[in-house]
């Protein structure tokens, strides 16, 4: 009876696995017990103290949400950092990625959170899918999805709030199963979507994609080149849709980043290290000071991935391997430096250690295949053994060192403690498959697998452990009471939200204050943390402050900041309507007014006063600032600024100039100029006249067009032969 049972039982095991249902149902699951509570909360790497997810990601959708209940309209426009940026151009924003567009109303952080851990699921489903359409058993494939979803690199992303990372990661799978499967439509929707959530993503996405399967074709040459030669115009059919599938955000990141000094790109940051007595293979921490090179996999992993490629199997991803490991050097390998200079923008892919995606997906992919016999051959015994003679003095020797750098800081001397131990036992069970003598291990090829298993698993606990989730309501308390300080000193804070955006903006040094708080006080800041920036502003900015910019930096001004900071230029600042300067230390100022200390920080006020949202310049007084002009009035909304004027003159605004804004007097277009180098301005005649400045993006409006024609003809290619079909049954 208890027999009939026990194989009931184990018969319904593979049904939790087989099938992408069932797949989609476990993982799904699994995501959402690991969060728990957490999905209320901001996730944060354990010990670090910021996260893309509050100082990049939330700003953006924060000011969507109350911006489109109070104008009723989307807005394309941030004026938060920067003195204001395009929002639509920006990928961070989401507005291009349509499957976020629900979750961008749903409340902070809640929305952001499921966001991300639906696309964890559904990426292990994609996952499943093309390792079942590769061959592998439901088993495997089911494990291959779930190791994938608790890599130690996917929740490392997570933590340090990659949000667009972590969307287009999850397109990856399904682009090599619509390969696997023929599905080009599938391939075209799954590459233009991987470069709607995040371009950086698409990029390694689409590198791991074209090196695998241009390896496959290179050794398949007799097979290659007749197909090129049949369906040449299906590959470039497919290309252009997956082109016009991604224009909403190609098209406007394009016209952006060419005014932006990400253009400029041409140094490495953030290359791979190793760490000490050359285990940087299997130590659970940091490599270098970045979190973005963490590269820790289960020796198991990498020993049962070692196994196939020596046999001779999964040799496209032992190239994979290699070429991803390679680029992850950054400019000590040589490759990523010498594919700068042959491929235009390769650049753009700032930080080289993120090829080490590549080295996962092909580790575990190739383990995944690994039988015992490729175990058995002496040779390989007698390679396992001498790196268990390495691997366990290294351990002994570098326990002392970990247990010094861990403690108080980012990882935990207990994780390091059970990962070395899961490792051991990992590394013990390989080499004790490696001999024939074992008999409870020389009865089949399980056995490896479930080694490979069990140090699998190991590593998503360890995974787990990288993220904290932190209440949002106690981020920044400090910075959020200042914020309310400066608005009621001003006078704005009985002002309603949607009027403070054309009042004064802050400055701050060494970067104290984030687009959180602007956000949220209505009070826009003229610094700013974010990966896109227009030159032009840059270099007023850099000048303004005193800080010369020497190269790019995901900050302006640079992130590394002279201390105390230099006294900046209270004129030229006044131009940008700054009326605060707030710093960190203690500062000597000569021409800006201290107000004391406010909140830990050091807080001057600009004498001379913020220049209004607009004034009048009167001929022959052009240049010479706000106070020989005469102020006008304005109604700021984030598309759309109206101005009621009185000429001849010329009219200013105090806001970033960019192309995409449009003036028209009196409802005729006008010619826009630039002002001091930076900011909006147009000539008006004399007279009254209304004068209205509108964000009216060409290519936003343009690439949604080809997104909705891209999407009629994959909705005609689908249902026309399913009618065709219909049409001869009948």
């Amino acid at each position: 009876m208890h027999e009939e049972r026990r194989r009931s039982f184990l018969s319904l095991l593979p049904r939790l696995w087989e099938g992408a249902w069932g797949a989609a149902l476990t993982y799904t699951l699994v995501l959402f017990a690991l969060v728990g509570a957490g999905g209320l909360r901001v996730p944060f790497l354990r010990g670090f103290l910021e996260s893309d997810f509050i100082a990049a990601h939330g700003p953006e959708v924060l000011f969507f949400q109350r911006a489109t209940h109070v104008w009723g309209t989307w807005p394309l426009w941030f004026p938060a950092r920067f003195s204001g940026h395009p929002l639509y151009a920006d990928p961070l924003g989401l507005l291009a990625y349509p499957p976020a567009w629900p979750f961008l109303y749903l409340p902070f952080p809640l929305g952001l959170n499921l966001l991300a851990l639906v696309h964890l699921a559904f990426g292990g489903v994609g996952m499943y899918l093309w390792l079942r359409a590769s061959g592998l058993s439901p088993l495997r494939a089911w494990l291959g999805g779930l190791f994938w979803l608790v890599w130690p690199r996917t929740w490392m992303l997570y933590g340090m709030g990659h949000v667009g990372l972590t969307l287009s990661r999850s397109w990856w799978p399904w682009l090599f199963w619509a390969t696997a499967r023929g599905r080009w439509l599938g391939w075209a929707w799954s590459a233009g979507m991987m470069a709607l959530a995040d371009p950086r993503g698409a990029l390694l996405g689409g590198g791991l994609w074209a090196v695998y399967h241009g390896f496959r074709a290179w050794t398949r040459r007799h097979r290659f080149w007749p197909a090129l030669r049949d369906g040449w115009l299906r590959m470039v059919a497919t290309a252009l849709l997956a082109g016009m599938v991604a224009a909403p955000l190609a098209l406007p990141l394009w016209a952006y980043t060419r005014w932006t000094l990400r253009a400029r790109v041409v140094q490495v940051e953030y290359a791979l290290g190793l760490n000490t007595c050359g285990c940087g293979l299997s130590v659970p921490r940091p490599v270098l000071a970045s979190p973005e090179v963490l590269f820790y996999l289960p020796l198991a992993f990498w020993v049962a991935a070692l196994g196939v490629w020596l046999k001779g199997k999964a040799r496209a991803w032992l190239v994979v391997f290699l070429l991803g490991l390679w680029l992850a050097f950054g400019k000590e390998g040589g490759l990523y430096a010498l594919l700068g200079h042959v491929l235009p923008g390769f650049t753009q892919m700032r930080v080289p250690a993120r090829y080490i995606d590549w080295v996962h997906w092909a580790v575990l992919v190739s383990a995944l295949r690994v039988d015992i016999e490729g175990l058995r051959q002496p040779w390989v015994r007698r390679a396992l053994v001498a790196w268990l003679g390495i691997w366990l003095p290294c351990r002994f020797l570098d326990l002392p060192l970990v247990m010094k750098e861990t403690v108080g800081a980012v990882w935990l001397p207990s994780w390091y403690g059970l990962l070395s131990l899961g490792q051991f036992l990992g590394w013990a069970g390989l080499v004790g498959l490696s001999f024939d003598g074992v008999p409870r291990f020389s009865k089949g090829k399980g056995w490896v697998f479930a080694v490979v298993a069990l140090t699998g698993l190991l590593s998503g606990v360890y995974a787990r452990s990288l993220v904290e989730f932190r209440p949002f309501d106690a981020l920044h308390a400090r910075e959020r009471r200042l914020m309310q300080r400066l608005l009621a000193h001003g006078g704005w804070h009985g002002a309603a939200w949607p009027m403070r955006w054309q009042g004064p903006r802050v400055y701050a040094s060494h970067f104290v204050l984030l687009g959180l708080e602007a956000v949220e006080s209505g009070m826009a800041l003229a610094h700013g943390y974010h990966p896109l920036y227009l030159a032009a502003y840059d270099a007023f900015l850099s000048r303004a402050v005193g800080i010369p910019r020497a190269e790019y930096s995901v900050t302006s001004p640079p992130l590394v900041q002279p201390t105390p900071p230099p006294e900046p230029d209270p004129a030229a600042l006044a131009l940008l309507r700054v009326r605060y300067w707030v710093s960190p230390v203690r500062v000597a100022a000569r021409r800006w007014r201290p107000l004391g200390v406010w909140e830990g920080f050091w807080v001057y006020e600009n004498p001379s006063g913020p220049c209004p949202l607009a004034w009048m310049e009167p001929p022959g007084r052009e240049g010479a600032g706000c106070t020989s002009g005469k102020p006008a009035w304005a109604l700021w909304s984030p598309n759309e600024i109206r101005v009621r004027v009185t000429g001849p003159g010329r009219l200013v605004l105090s806001e970033v100039a960019y192309p995409a804004w449009k003036v028209y007097v009196d409802g005729r277009p006008a010619a826009a100029q630039v002002a001091y180098g930076v900011l909006r301005a147009v000539r008006v005649p004399e007279g009254a006249h209304w004068v209205v400045w509108r964000l009216e993006p060409g290519s936003w409006y343009l690439g949604w067009r080809l997104f909705l024609l891209a999407a009629a003809v994959s909705l005609l290619i689908t249902v026309a032969p399913v009618r065709g079909k219909v049409v001869s049954g009948q």
